[in-house]
C-alpha cells in the first residue's frame, strides 16, 4: 500500500531508535494523504477507509470524484495558498464523497512538502470528519434562535429580524405592520389547571401564529410568558387588521377552558394590538422600539376595553417622538 510514500526515518542520536513516520501516520485517527506536486494522491493512511469506505490504494490510482464537485474550486484555492507558504499549513473545510455516495464535511490541514534542497515536493493533507460537529453546531444555532417550548422565534431572533425588515421598509418606503397578542387571564388559567395545561395552551396558540406567518419574510415569535408577536413586512393597515382579527378568532375557536374568564364564556381569549408604521428613506424618528411601544399601547387599549378584541394604531413620522399623537382606533 502506498509504495511511493516517503519513508523518512530520522536518527536522533547513536543510542536512540529512529522515528518511523509511516507508523505514526497509520496510527493516527485522522486520515493522512500525501499528494504529488500535481495534487494527485500518492499515499493515503488506513484511516481514510474508516472515514470514507475507500481503500487507500483506490485513491492512489487516479480515482476521481473524491472532492465534492461544488467544493473543488475552494479546495484548489487552499492548495494554492499552501503551496505559497514555505512553512506552516492552510486550514480548509470542504466536503468529500464516500464510497456510498454520501458527502461528509471534513476539516483539512494542507502543508507544503519540500526536499532538503528546498525543491517543492508536493503536499501532505490531514482530514478530520467534522460532520457530527457541524450538525451539532447547527442544532445549537437553531436552539439559540428558537423559543424552546413553542418552536417560534425567540425574542433575540425577533429583534434581529425586526431591525433588518424595518431597514428594508424605510429604504423601499414600504409599510411594516406588527401584531402583538397577549392571552387574556392566562395566569389564572395556569394557576387553576397547572403548568402542563398552560404549556399545552401556549403550544396551541403558537400553532396559530405559525399559520398566520404565511410569507417567507413574516416572523412569528414568542416574546415571553403569554405574549406573542407577528411581524408583517410590506403589509398595509387593512391586511394587518385582517390578520389580527383572524388570530383573535382562531384562538377563541380553540375553546380552551378558562373558568376564570366568565365574561367571555369561560374560554381562553386574546387581546391584540396592531400597528402599521410608515416611514421614509433617510433620517427617521421611528424605530423598532417605538413601533413595539405603539402596538403595546393598542394592546393595552384592548385590555381596558374588555379584552378579546383587536385595536389598531397607525404610526407615522409626525407621531414621533413621544407617540402622544399616535392615533388609536378600537375595533
Amino acid at each position: 500500500m502506498g509504495s511511493t510514500y516517503l519513508r523518512q526515518q530520522t536518527r536522533l542520536s547513536s543510542t536512540e531508535p529512529s522515528i518511523d513516520f509511516r507508523a505514526l501516520t497509520e496510527a493516527c485517527p485522522d486520515a493522512v494523504i500525501q499528494l504529488c506536486p500535481q495534487r494527485r494522491p500518492i499515499y493515503a493512511s488506513p484511516a481514510i477507509t474508516t472515514m470514507t469506505g475507500w481503500d487507500p490504494d483506490e485513491l492512489t490510482v487516479g480515482k476521481t470524484g473524491f472532492f465534492h464537485a461544488e467544493d473543488i474550486t475552494a479546495v484548489h484555492a487552499s492548495f494554492d495558498l499552501a503551496e505559497g507558504q514555505p512553512a506552516g499549513s492552510e486550514r480548509a473545510v470542504f466536503r468529500i464523497i464516500t464510497r456510498t455516495g454520501t458527502a461528509i464535511w471534513v476539516e483539512a490541514m494542507i502543508a507544503r512538502i519540500a526536499a532538503a534542497t528546498g525543491l517543492f515536493h508536493g503536499f501532505v493533507m490531514t482530514l478530520r470528519d467534522i460532520s457530527d460537529r457541524l450538525h451539532y453546531e447547527a442544532q445549537l444555532e437553531i436552539l439559540a434562535r428558537q423559543d424552546s417550548l413553542t418552536g417560534l422565534a425567540n425574542r433575540r431572533e425577533f429583534d434581529l429580524a425586526f431591525e433588518r425588515e424595518w431597514a428594508v421598509a424605510r429604504r423601499e418606503r414600504q409599510p411594516l405592520s406588527l401584531v402583538l397578542a397577549d392571552l387574556d387571564r392566562f395566569k389564572l388559567l395556569n394557576d387553576r389547571y397547572g403548568h402542563s395545561a398552560g404549556d399545552t395552551c401556549l403550544k396551541a396558540v403558537a400553532g396559530i401564529l405559525k399559520e398566520a406567518a404565511r410569507r417567507p419574510a413574516d416572523i412569528a415569535a414568542r416574546l415571553g410568558g403569554e405574549e406573542f408577536v407577528l411581524l408583517l413586512p410590506r403589509t398595509h393597515e387593512a391586511g394587518a387588521r385582517t390578520v389580527g382579527e383572524q388570530i383573535r378568532k382562531a384562538i377563541e375557536d380553540l375553546r380552551i377552558e378558562n373558568a376564570d374568564a366568565k365574561d367571555h364564556g369561560g374560554i381562553l381569549t386574546v387581546s391584540v394590538g396592531v400597528v402599521t408604521a410608515i416611514s421614509v428613506d433617510g433620517p427617521s424618528s421611528i424605530t423598532p422600539a417605538r413601533i413595539i411601544e405603539a402596538a403595546d399601547r393598542a394592546l393595552y387599549t384592548g385590555k381596558q376595553s374588555g379584552r378579546n378584541r383587536v385595536c389598531f394604531s397607525r404610526l407615522t413620522e409626525k407621531d414621533c417622538p413621544g407617540l402622544a399623537n399616535a392615533s388609536l382606533a378600537a375595533n
